[in-house]
């Protein structure tokens, strides 16, 4: 068969799993209630309602509950077509997922269930279209997501907006679309043609701008403290990269361009 169903089920308080070999089969599961983590290649993931997760045969995964009652509906299913559709996904080994997949997921659940508890001839045939449809349905919308990757990545440009001046990571910035580090490099720099670091570095240089010329007084040091950086020396030499001055140099030339009247967001004219 093409695929066929390993088993079905939801469990309302989902114990705690480790699987250092891997599962049997591939597996989809998804959070209707609670809190949990799991632990997928080294990367820790929050699972709450409204997310899920996905991984490959034989990969291995850990996950538990963090607030109880932690429940968690999955589908697990192999077949040998299996392999193939999985290799479409962006995370061919496993990944996480958010809300905008669940409804695919339950109705296929309730389709599943549906059929399986007939026990007829067809049952089979039955679960693997459904399945089918389903492998379908996630590699559609992933194709949606990669093609266009600004839009994707809003979420994460209005987080750095409120938090460029903050200590940032690039798991916790990945983390924020549900995606794994080496993946969202990727993705940022086919966006915006720059790494999410050297992003981040311009934005704050931008901000230093802004302050450099609305608080005449406040020492450099302030300012580059003010926007995330803590070494002044190299807030300096990053700013004096991008502007061509140093940021004193900056404040005390004439300024022909009207930085009173930046905006907010940080207009994307990133230096590689």
């Amino acid at each position: 068969m093409p695929f066929y169903v390993v088993s079905v089920g939801e469990k309302e308080n989902q114990n705690h799993k480790i699987r250092e070999s891997g599962y049997i089969a591939y597996q989809i599961a998804w959070c209707t209630k609670g809190k949990g983590v799991l632990i997928l290649d080294g990367t820790q993931y929050e699972i709450d309602s409204g997310k899920g997760f996905y991984f490959a045969e034989g990969v291995p995964h850990e996950y538990y509950a963090a607030v109880q009652p932690w429940t968690l509906r999955w589908i697990a299913f192999n077949g040998n077509q299996t392999d193939y559709f999985f290799k479409f996904l962006k995370s061919p080994r496993g990944g996480v997922f958010k809300k905008s997949r669940i409804g695919s997921l339950d109705r296929t659940f309730h389709q599943l269930l549906s059929i399986l508890n007939r026990e007829d001839s067809y049952a089979d045939v039955e679960c693997s279209a459904a399945l089918h449809t389903l492998m379908a349905e996630l590699i559609r919308a992933e194709g949606e997501a990669k093609s266009n990757p600004k839009d994707r990545l809003n979420p994460i440009i209005s987080y750095l907006n409120a938090n460029y001046n903050k200590e940032l990571s690039l798991d916790g910035l990945a983390a924020q679309i549900n995606v794994c580090p080496d993946y969202f490099c990727k993705l940022f720099k086919q966006a915006y043609q720059v790494t999410p670091f050297k992003y981040l570095i311009n934005l704050r240089v931008q901000k230093a701008k802004f302050l450099l010329l609305t608080n005449m007084d406040m020492p450099v040091k302030d300012v580059a403290a003010a926007v995330g950086f803590h070494d002044t020396s190299y807030f300096c030499s990053a700013f004096r990269e991008r502007e061509g001055v140093s940021p004193s140099q900056f404040r005390n030339i004439s300024i022909e361009r009207n930085y009173f009247d930046m905006p907010d967001e940080y207009p994307i004219e990133n230096k590689k």
